[in-house]
């Protein structure tokens, strides 16, 4: 009884490592670099997943705050009745900035129409 008590128990402890060996090559895989060719990416520096992540979450964050100061314009249009002459005479909020988080540069803001863009992100 007690020799199959031990193989039971060596057998699970064999189990307990194969799994936490499948967990770690599993991470390693995963945050392991991704070679791409230069037609994909544009020519870049292979990247890993990871930096693509927060890459991408940079460009959101960038995003977030054009639409927040939009929102704000259109508030200081709706009190005013004109949209303000600079961008940061509208913000009256610190928690958002005037530049992209991403580049750094400053947010292109048009007085004549009260539109706010990135130079960096077509997408915005």
């Amino acid at each position: 009884m007690s020799r199959n008590r031990l193989v039971g128990q060596s057998l699970s402890s064999l189990l307990v490592v194969a799994l936490i060996i499948v967990v770690a090559v599993a991470l390693v895989y995963r945050f392991a670099p991704m070679v791409k060719t230069g037609k994909q990416n544009g020519g870049k520096t292979p990247e890993t997943r990871l930096g693509e992540a927060f890459e991408t979450a940079r460009e959101l964050e960038c995003l977030s705050n054009l639409r927040g100061w939009r929102i704000l314009v259109e508030q200081k249009r709706a009190e005013r009745g004109s949209v303000p002459p600079t961008l940061p005479a509208a913000g009256d909020q610190p928690v958002l900035s005037p530049r992209c988080p991403v580049s750094g540069n400053k947010y292109i803001y048009d007085p004549t129409t009260g539109w706010v863009k990135c130079p960096d992100h077509p997408r915005s």
